[in-house]
């Protein structure tokens, strides 16, 4: 999987898990575990995104050369 598909697909894990939070505030409902699954994909998400930019300034440092 590519890792502009993979950085899709945890943003939108992490907006439907938002949605669920805001909900569960509203109704008074406990969402700790949900709380934890945000705070795992917003991990993954950094790394992705981090490895998409050490790639990008690689390549532009590569195409500065020559």
């Amino acid at each position: 999987m590519s890792k502009t598909k993979l950085f899709r697909i945890i943003s939108r894990e992490i907006y439907q898990i938002n949605t669920k939070i805001d909900m569960m505030i509203i109704r008074g409902l406990p969402y700790r575990r949900e709380a934890r699954r945000h705070k795992l994909l917003v991990r993954m998400l950094d790394e992705v995104s981090e490895k998409m930019r050490v790639r990008h300034s690689a390549l532009d440092l590569i195409s500065s050369i020559f």
